[in-house]
């Protein structure tokens, strides 16, 4: 073997994966985990954890409320079971301004209610989902908010004159 073939199978040169540069510490927003199931809020929070996200892991509804006087985020993944106040309170009232990503359990029957209006979220994860859907879509609410948020900053205040 020739050294113009063994550079060629050398695996160290190829390029590999790896954390994207978003993906770095200090790069990601605070973000608020919130469910009641210790099943779904520990990998959950965790997994955002492990990709530098400043991340609040709470279990219940006054667990939201205090997080959101504490620092505000920058999205909530919410639970829609979550009670006193119940998600779309929370979502319409205290935490309105943030996007919300809400986590549903799957309904088998066809014509059982829904649990909340979803109309009021920024997305929905059925549950049970994968952890690399919910940073998918994680992801894409926070690339559309920062674009409606750099859309606003850019647009000229509405009381100026043109041309004058």
């Amino acid at each position: 073997m020739d050294n113009s073939e063994r550079r060629q199978s050398d695996r160290r040169r190829a390029p590999r994966g790896g954390r994207r540069t978003a993906d770095l510490p200090g790069r990601h927003p605070r973000l608020i985990v919130a469910d009641s199931y210790e099943g779904a809020l520990r990998p959950c929070s965790r997994y955002l954890d492990h990709f530098a996200f400043d991340v609040a892991a709470v279990s219940d509804s006054q667990g939201v409320l205090a997080e959101l006087n504490a620092q505000r985020p920058a999205l909530i993944l919410m639970d829609t079971k979550l009670r006193n106040p119940s998600a779309l309170e929370l979502i319409t009232g205290p935490a309105r301004g943030i996007p919300v990503i809400l986590m549903e359990d799957a309904i088998d029957e066809p014509d059982a209610p829904q649990s909340i209006e979803t109309s009021h979220a920024a997305a929905v994860l059925v549950k049970p989902f994968a952890l690399g859907t919910m940073m998918e879509t994680i992801r894409a609410v926070l690339r559309a908010q920062s674009a409606v948020s750099s859309e606003y900053r850019a647009a000229p205040a509405s009381g100026t004159v043109n041309g004058g």
